[in-house]
């Protein structure tokens, strides 16, 4: 599957890292061997091609430990979706969190879309890196609000990471979403609660199932999780 990535700063793996932030962050959080073993590979990867396209700010272990692959987890505080779910991640970038999520639920079918065709590339590299191929499937394009002319199925559940912002988020991805689907925004500090986006739920005739907010370990930051559906 690939080599662990390298032991700097700190001097441990990011694997132990990752295990570490996360239970420190929440019991619940506890990725198995596999996807610890396909979380290393994957940070691997991402160091490999850090010299030719600039795919995070800080590729070094413990920055990806906690600001991307443990922030990823979050959204398994939220959802466990079941057998045969199928989900977009949107504007995936270096597969957060589509690949770490691919690794944590193998019950899931993922679609990553990712319109700058260099990180499209890393994200092919990453799916056959990863022996993901049979459940992962990328997609070099963005979403334009129109999956009828796109010619994009819709989805069980739609997953949204540092794309665009909370006001407009709704009513961009709710034409992507199944009948009983999901959508998942995972929201950084600007978003001050769920009044913010009261009007844009109403537009979007969603409600607000479910949510989860805390700091990231090691002051990485605040996240805010909410899942909305019928």
């Amino acid at each position: 599957m690939g080599e662990a990535v390298g032991r700097e700063g700190s001097g441990r793996s990011l694997g132990s890292l990752v295990e570490e932030a996360a239970l420190a962050l929440d019991p619940r959080l506890r990725p198995g061997p596999e996807a610890l073993e396909r979380f290393e590979a994957h940070a691997a990867l991402i160091a490999r091609w850090s010299a030719r396209v600039r795919l995070v700010g800080d590729p070094s272990v413990e920055a990806l430990a906690v600001r991307h692959f443990v922030d990823s987890l979050t959204v398994c505080l939220v959802m466990d979706p079941p057998e045969g779910t199928q989900a977009i991640d949107v504007g995936s970038g270096a597969g957060f969190p589509g690949l770490v999520l691919a690794a944590v639920w193998p019950q899931v079918h993922f679609r990553l879309y990712e319109v700058d065709q260099r990180k499209a590339a890393f994200l092919n590299a990453a799916v056959a890196g990863l022996e993901l191929k049979e459940r992962v499937r990328v997609v070099g394009r963005g979403l334009e609000g129109d999956p009828a002319a796109e010619g994009i199925e819709a989805a069980d559940l739609i997953l949204s990471r540092a794309v665009r912002g909370p006001e407009r988020l709704l009513g961009w991805l709710s034409p992507y979403r199944r009948p009983g689907g999901r959508i998942v925004g995972m929201l950084g500090p600007a978003f001050a609660g769920a009044e913010d986006l009261a009007g844009e739920e109403e537009a979007a005739n969603l409600r607000r199932v479910a949510s989860w907010s805390g700091e990231l370990p090691g002051e990485a930051g605040q996240r805010t999780v909410v899942v909305w559906g019928d």
